[in-house]
């Protein structure tokens, strides 16, 4: 019995000397979201000075992976204030050691439960949480590529990137004071506007980011915000038909616009419509030898209502038009050998609705009026009609939009003409297609529609003649950050910086593409002779697009057209590379995508020669100093369309000396195309030299990619690149 009593009194003991913390954090299971490490001082209990700690996962919202943490430190002893019912010290004392433990418990769980929301509800934003605190300094914090909340449409929506400062600490890292009290109240977030808690950067939704302004071929009541911009472009390519005996690539029509908020309720434009080839198909059974329609449209739109759901608005456009046609088609003239250009002037009145189910699915119908002359050069034309436009625009995705219009001519006027009569005849106008975001504020559209002009009266017109032919139709949008603060990428995380040897593959091969793109803000300059003789120049507009314009001298190919021969011309390039996977950035390799327009501006034959090229390169990298490339890619160019695959290395021998080796057989069946040599890019300058010897019949327009000279020959080229911004 004396043992037990013996053996009792230290037990007791023992445990009234644990410090009662210590004791509850052995008794009390600890949450994943939550760890408590004990220390010298109690809460609610005097002990030894020291400190608590406690660590707090900040979640984006997503994810319950740890994304940072609070630290919270205390120099002093000091008691729970009375908010945390915490017992008086006196109590303390005189109480069991069971009511203790069963206090310190109760006072744990009262902690809070979150330190710092990672997505905080913020009216008309979505708020993206920074990088972990100790994995980024605060200057670079990251932003989440969570889907911007979604709004009403037309309101500015705006993206926040909190950044938040460790609890009862300045923003400079200064320890607090040490009477300052630490209590779990201290513990919980500033409110988002406490400069001294947290750092919030706001970013504005883009124009692409909110609903449209219009769709392909319709008018929304949706508006752009004041000092936004929108430039809109690309081509519309009609088939040709086997009665039309001329070639060409097809029956294109180019389009540009751009648009501007010049405040929340008026946008200003000017768009431009462009076409130059014969008509697809005859009429009246003569064939048409030339065509070309040109517009160009001063326009503006005015926000009358917007209320939550329902949207009105009116826009309207003054349009000069200048037509060179003959052969029956609005002329009476019907010798083909004969022309005739002429200019005129229309205009259009529109009334746009718009209901908003939600922010990502809205209805529009759009009542317009045409104004075109009812004759001209003494034959019938358009004349003034009345339309009932309707369309659909649905974006289930942050990055993927679906439209669809369709406007019916009521009358009087029409909008085609006849192949078979040649009168004015009426045609249901539509469209439908996708737009994919490259980024915030590049997106890319590809439909199908039988519109045949793109400003805001000819959008009504049918394609000539019938109106029953399809276009398909690759289109670019672009909405340019000046002062709007817009995001830059839908990347998590900052960008990762380019190193050297990642800069000199910002350059093209000889005639292979890079699925790299220019930074923002980036100009390359290239210029050579040899192989074909001709410069080019690339600009990056935003990260991961960027256009390019070229020329050159092509030398004289062979094997092309069988009896014809493109080569041998000046030819004037234009062209805009997407890139949808980057590999510097984390993804398994780059993939873009190229698409070109080709003209040549003077041949042997006296005309000129167009043709497009649509490219699919890949780069891989599995060290730093080897990369290698995959080069699908088609020319569209007359009675031919010549198919190859590209297989490019380039091999970074030392720093700045590279071997480049290029082999594009064709599958198509025309003669190979070659290319080898050396690259110095000098370190640091961004400025680079080539020696190459190649079969090609150029090194700077798409053209000469596929096209093989029947003898090689020894070219020189030089790169500059300027400038690139290193903005996330």
């Amino acid at each position: 019995m004396s043992f037990y009593r013996f053996s009792t009194g230290l037990t007791c003991l023992w445990i009234l000397g644990l410090p009662a913390t210590s004791f509850a954090q052995s008794m009390t299971p600890v949450p994943n979201s939550q760890r408590y490490e004990p220390t010298e001082q109690t809460l609610g209990v005097i002990a030894p000075q020291g400190k608590a700690r406690l660590i707090q996962p900040v979640t984006n919202g997503q994810s319950d992976k740890p994304q940072g943490q609070v630290t919270l430190e205390t120099k002093t002893p000091k008691l729970i204030p009375p908010t945390v019912n915490a017992p008086p010290l006196e109590e303390i004392k005189t109480t069991s050691v069971a009511e203790v433990v069963a206090r310190q418990i109760l006072t744990l769980a009262s902690l809070p439960t979150q330190l710092t929301p990672g997505i905080t509800p913020v009216p008309n934003s979505s708020v993206v949480s920074s990088s972990p605190a100790d994995q980024q300094p605060a200057a670079d914090t990251s932003l989440s590529s969570s889907t911007p909340a979604q709004q009403l449409p037309g309101e500015t929506g705006a993206i926040q990137a909190q950044t938040e400062t460790p609890a009862n600490q300045s923003p400079e890292g200064v320890p607090p004071a040490p009477d300052s009290p630490v209590t779990p109240d201290s513990t919980a977030p500033a409110a988002p506007d406490s400069p001294t808690d947290s750092k919030v950067e706001e970013f504005k939704l883009t124009p692409l980011q909110q609903p449209p302004i219009r769709l392909f071929n319709l008018e929304t009541a949706n508006q752009l915000p004041a000092g936004g911009l929108y430039f809109s472009g690309g081509i519309r390519n009609f088939p040709k038909e086997s009665q039309v005996s001329r070639g060409g690539s097809g029956r294109e029509v180019f389009y540009f616009g751009v648009d501007g908020g010049v405040t929340d309720k008026l946008q200003l434009g000017l768009s431009f419509s462009f076409y130059d080839d014969p008509l697809g198909r005859t009429v009246q059974g003569l064939t048409t030898q030339e065509f070309s329609f040109v517009g160009i449209a001063p326009n503006f739109k005015y926000q009358l209502l917007k209320q939550k759901h329902l949207t009105l608005a009116v826009s309207g456009s003054v349009e000069y038009l200048s037509i060179r046609t003959g052969s029956g088609v609005f002329t009476t003239d019907l010798d083909p050998r004969n022309t005739t250009t002429n200019a005129t002037i229309a205009g259009s009145l529109k009334f746009p609705i718009t209901y908003s189910f939600n922010s990502k699915l809205q209805l529009h119908f759009t009542p317009a009026i045409a104004f075109f002359p009812e004759t001209f050069n003494d034959a019938s034309f358009y004349g003034t009609g009345f339309y009932l436009g309707t369309g659909l625009s649905w974006q289930p995705l942050q990055r993927l939009g679906f439209f669809a219009d369709l406007n019916l001519p009521l009358g009087p006027g029409g909008n085609t003409i006849s192949s078979d009569s040649g009168e004015i005849i009426k045609q249901p106008v539509w469209s439908v297609g996708t737009r994919y975001l490259i980024n915030p504020a590049v997106g890319l559209n590809l439909y199908a529609t039988n519109a045949f002009g793109a400003t805001p009266a000819s959008q009504l017109l049918a394609y000539l003649p019938d109106g029953d032919q399809v276009a398909l139709v690759a289109g670019l949008t672009f909405t340019p950050d000046i002062g709007q603060n817009y995001q830059a990428s839908f990347r998590s995380g900052p960008r990762v910086p380019l190193t050297e040897r990642d800069r000199q593959l910002l350059l093209e091969g000889l005639t292979l593409t890079s699925a790299n793109t220019l930074l923002p803000g980036m100009l390359r300059f290239r210029a050579g002779i040899g192989s074909g003789t001709g410069f080019g120049f690339a600009y990056g507009i935003a990260n991961d697009a960027q256009l390019e314009v070229s020329g050159e001298q092509l030398g004289p190919g062979v094997d092309l057209i069988e009896s014809i021969n493109y080569s041998a011309d000046f030819t004037i390039s234009l062209a805009t590379k997407l890139r949808f996977l980057d590999q510097t950035q984390g993804d398994p390799f780059s993939l873009a995508i190229k698409a070109a327009y080709a003209q040549g501006i003077v041949t042997r034959e006296g005309r000129s020669r167009t043709s497009g090229f649509i490219e699919l390169p890949f780069t891989y990298q599995p060290i730093p100093q080897l990369a290698l490339f995959l080069n699908p890619k088609v020319g569209l160019i007359s009675f031919t369309t010549p198919v190859g695959v590209g297989l490019g290395i380039n091999y970074q021998i030392w720093e700045g000396l590279q071997f480049i080796g290029e082999f594009t057989p064709l599958i198509t069946g025309e003669q190979s195309v070659w290319s080898a040599g050396f690259r110095y890019v000098i370190p640091k300058l961004n400025l680079g030299f080539d020696l190459y010897g190649s079969n090609a019949a150029g090194q700077n327009t798409p053209v000469g990619g596929l096209v093989a000279q029947e003898d090689p020959t020894v070219g020189f080229n030089i790169h500059w690149l300027f400038g690139g911004s290193q903005k996330p």
